[in-house]
């Protein structure tokens, strides 16, 4: 994990690991982020979650609403998600990555976030 700290704003990165799509001729860098932006006396925060190429040309954004959804743990080329559910019991939610990385990565059943390349 590496944090950077500004005036005013704060980031914290970390590597999930790689990941390996189209049979493996494909590998991207999956990386975690948490911005927070300080807006007079409040703290603004963003959640993202990125995939970059090996030769570091390619990125892939997903915008996450709240740190919260961002991934647990990369494995196996599966993504990991813990949330609650509607009765408030923890749940763990797997998004498959093998073949290629979706249009859009959901953190729960019918919580989705759209890609930006």
């Amino acid at each position: 994990m590496i944090e950077i700290k500004g005036t005013g704003q704060e980031t914290e990165l970390t590597l999930l690991g790689i990941v390996n799509t189209n049979m493996g001729t494909k590998k991207y860098y999956a990386i975690k982020e948490f911005h927070t932006v300080r807006a007079s006396s409040t703290w603004h925060g963003h959640s993202s979650l990125y995939f970059i190429d090996m030769n570091l040309k390619k990125f892939i954004r997903y915008n996450l609403s709240m740190p919260d959804n961002l991934p647990s743990k990369l494995s196996g080329n599966k993504l990991f998600f813990n949330y609650k559910d509607s009765l408030k019991i923890p749940r763990r939610y797997m998004q498959d990555l093998k073949a290629k990385l979706p249009p859009n990565i959901c953190v729960a059943p019918f919580d989705c976030y759209y890609r930006e390349d």
